[in-house]
């Protein structure tokens, strides 16, 4: 470390936290490491129970079962919930694994390792000495609970009910407030909390809810809300979805729960947490705080949730709210192939859903995409179908609305989206208001025809043996165009990036005849990379200019596409689609780095794709289509998208497009 480095880093530590998030910071950590949190956890006796409690809401399990009697839900709920009970369980929608039913709660799925019950919360770390500390996490969100709730609904069978009560009764008796890893981090707790308030609103009139099991639930949120809020702060030091999800469960814990003790200040705080959240890490485009839609989806998810318990206890909807969801909305629907429902695999992607309500998979975001459209009061961007099923949870009618969608469609400040009659693309490259998640600026997603041709590699894991480390957030594994010996940004731990690398977009072009984007990357010095992507009908060409010294550019493809040089040009073949590279290029070789070749669909599983990584000397131009939906462009076509990557003007736009009329062109200067 050289003597400047410190200070370097706490300049960065200071941009990505701000002040009064640095001191939020100090203040958990100085609580923590001082077990003051556990000397008041334990003056504090936790309830074990709430006499009297009631929760009289109603989730829409009415509609819900209309629903599935009128058109199906996709697949049988039963299905999801017999694999539950016979103890498979999909970790983050992945393959299943024997976790046992009720779960052995301490217990790593994976590793084995046994964590203690008995220790406090703050005495645990995340460091993964005995394996991701988030595999056990995730079955204790009790977010699989929804295909319990989604089983009872569709066949009115009380042994459903039973199932939920079960799993909850189990988790609170394993893990007695405030110790264990199951109350260290203050998201895991709001999320459970979310999924129990949900079963006690879906429940309320199942025979098998209980007065005893109501009140056993009260005591259950009570202690939740006790631990969150001693930790809220730290949550907005994150500026991101923990400070939401955990500020979403207080405010409608507040709301919903009529005797919680200190409920008022509850309230109050909540709110605030909330709103300020919401300011802070939704853009007016639709892009959000941390560069990934995953957590996009689970902040959403929590908005969503908050505007369900205002509109349940008839309280005034968090400012900000119902602006974020529809900003977000416009976005999500410009990225999102409608036929599997599934988006770019941008920035982190841990395999995060609080709400598992419908019959669709994990990786498709119609469910969400059909709620958020009926809260703002839009028509939904899909057809009717089982992806419904979530909004009708809520007492929504996704398709009761018919407003127009906000804003020109497919454009943020930091993702730009091109979308063909078949096909779309989306180009990541902006600003940054927040740190990054990846070094992902340039990087280029291509659909056509429903095939992901150009795709993110995910995340794999955050903490994992070497190399796998949250090893798939470089530059080096994206599909960019990377000068020699350079990199976008280089990171200090797992999450800390030293430098925020912000693309300048040169063009931006909506028109009838074809979309391009234009968008450098100062890469220090006098060392640049900029990228052109031009569209028209489901042909794509790209330019990238690398200068002055060249570099690299990389393709991460599906497993089995076929990559041919030839003395011409480079032919990359596959069902779907075509490549083509100019000239014949040099491609390097991508075993040198071991995680270069692998992608993650979801967290905590990898597999192998096709990577083709070219070396670049100056411009280098690379074609994308499907020669059943379009033609390979012209030569005139491909010379006007390299003239428009050399020269970002109207002259290079028109010539490119062939189409000034739009209103919608504009340059960047």
């Amino acid at each position: 470390m050289t003597p400047s480095t410190p200070w370097r880093v706490a300049r960065v530590a200071l941009r990505t936290y701000g002040a009064r998030g640095m001191v939020r910071r100090a203040v958990y950590e100085i609580e923590r490491r001082a077990h003051l949190a556990a000397l008041r956890e334990r003056r504090a006796a936790p309830p074990v129970t709430w006499p009297g409690f009631q929760f009289p809401y109603d989730l829409g399990i009415a509609a819900v079962r209309a629903t599935h009697a009128a058109q199906g839900s996709g697949e049988p709920a039963e299905v999801a919930a017999n694999s539950l009970l016979a103890g498979e369980f999909d970790l983050y929608g992945g393959e299943a694994t024997t976790i046992g039913f009720p779960p052995d709660w301490h217990r790593h799925p994976l590793t084995g390792h046994v964590y203690p019950s008995d220790v406090h919360w703050s005495a645990f770390s995340d460091a993964g000495q005995h394996g991701d500390l988030k595999d056990v996490w995730e079955p204790a969100r009790l977010s699989f609970t929804g295909a319990f709730l989604r089983a009872y609904a569709e066949t009115g069978d009380d042994r459903w009910a039973h199932a939920f009560w079960a799993t909850v009764e189990s988790w609170a008796a394993a893990n007695p407030p405030y110790t264990g890893v199951h109350w260290m981090n203050g998201q895991e707790v709001a999320i459970r909390a979310i999924n129990v308030m949900a079963g006690l609103a879906a429940l309320r009139d199942a025979s098998a809810t209980t007065p005893a099991r109501r009140e056993m639930a009260g005591a259950f949120l009570q202690n939740s809300a006790r631990r969150v809020v001693r930790t809220l702060g730290y949550a907005l030091s994150q500026r991101n979805n923990h400070a939401i999800s955990e500020a979403a469960f207080l405010w409608s814990a507040a709301v919903l729960c009529d005797g919680l003790p200190g409920r008022a200040r509850l309230e109050r705080r909540g709110r605030r947490a909330l709103e300020e959240s919401i300011a802070d890490q939704f853009g007016e485009d639709g892009s959000y705080a941390q560069h990934s839609f995953t957590y996009q989806r689970v902040a959403l998810h929590g908005l969503l949730w908050a505007r369900w318990a205002a509109v349940a206890s008839d309280r005034p909807m968090p400012n900000g709210l119902v602006d974020a969801v529809d900003a977000s909305l416009g976005l999500l629907t410009s990225a999102v192939e409608h036929e599997s429902g599934r988006v770019p695999n941008l920035g982190a992607n841990d395999g995060a859903l609080l709400f598992r309500l419908s019959g669709c998979g994990i990786g498709d975001f119609r469910p969400l995409l059909a709620h958020a459209a009926a809260v703002v009061g839009r028509a939904s961007p899909l057809p009717p179908g089982p992806w419904d099923e979530e909004a009708r949870w809520f007492g929504l009618d996704p398709h009761a609305i018919d407003a127009p969608p906000r804003g020109r469609p497919g454009t943020a400040s930091a993702y730009h989206v091109l979308r063909g009659p078949h096909s779309h693309a989306l180009l990541r490259a902006g600003p940054m208001r927040h740190r990054p998640s990846h070094a992902d600026q340039l990087h280029l997603d291509l659909w056509i025809g429903g095939v992901n041709v150009l795709r993110d590699a995910g995340s794999y894991r955050y903490t994992a043996p070497a190399p796998w480390q949250n090893a798939l957030a470089g530059a080096e594994v994206h599909n960019v165009p990377l000068p020699a010996g350079r990199t976008e940004a280089g990171r200090a731990g797992r999450f800390f990036w030293l430098e925020w690398p912000a693309a300048t977009v040169l063009v931006d072009h909506r028109g009838s005849a074809g979309d391009p984007v234009v968008a450098e990357l100062d890469c220090g010095g006098v060392t640049t990379a900029r990228r052109c992507v031009v569209r028209r009908g489901d042909t794509y060409v790209v330019v990238d200019r690398l200068s002055p010294s060249g570099g690299h550019v990389r393709w991460n493809l599906p497993l089995g596409t076929v990559v041919e040089p030839g003395a011409a040009e480079t032919s990359i073949t596959r069902s779907g689609f075509v490549g083509r590279l100019d000239a014949a290029r040099e491609l390097q070789p991508i075993d040198a780095d071991p995680t270069s070749g692998w992608e993650s669909l979801t967290y905590g599983e990898r597999r192998p794709l096709t990577a083709v990584v070219v070396e670049v000397s100056g411009t280098h131009t690379t074609a994308w289509f499907a020669p059943s939906l379009s033609a390979a462009p012209s030569a005139a076509f491909v010379d006007a998208a390299v003239a428009l990557c050399d020269r970002p003007d109207q002259a290079a736009v028109i010539a490119a497009v062939g189409d000034a009329s739009e209103t919608g062109a504009h340059e960047v200067e």
